[in-house]
């Protein structure tokens, strides 16, 4: 199990991740700064320099996004649903943005709704977690 999941980190590729990622953001033609820095920090952690990729705006139907590894494909699916309720305004086009690019990936749509309630359960046991601790009322 260990082995499978170093192999499929590996396979990871962190480019078409950010590009991906940047391309939800522009979903609504409005870039808050919270996805900024949200999309910044994921590029940190990877170790690249988002300058070039927000420069770019590479549509998203350019990359090959067939190819890569379902690893990657669930991890955009995942953090661009983050991404696109981290203004608190997850609306009907970021969603629809979101199917196509699953479409894309050749990703089944059914793994969006589940991805969307497996975040919504794990927000609801962070805010649990915040309040026993006392961090909010």
């Amino acid at each position: 199990m260990e082995e499978k999941l170093i192999k499929d980190l590996s396979a990871f590729d962190k480019e078409i991740y950010i590009q991906a990622l940047i391309n939800i953001a522009y979903a609504d033609n409005v870039i808050k700064k919270e996805e900024t820095d949200f999309i910044n920090a994921q590029a940190s952690l990877l170790n690249i320099n988002t300058a070039d990729y927000w420069n770019n705006k590479a549509d998203i139907k350019t990359l090959n996004l067939k190819s890569i590894s379902e690893l990657t494909k669930k991890i955009i699916i995942r953090d661009s649903i983050v991404l696109a309720n981290i203004d608190g305004n997850y609306d009907t086009v970021e969603r629809k943005k979101i199917f196509s690019l699953a479409k894309l990936m050749n990703l089944s749509e059914d793994y969006i709704p589940l991805s969307e309630n497996w975040l919504t359960e794990y927000s609801e046991i962070i805010k649990k977690g915040n309040k026993l601790l006392g961090l909010i009322n």
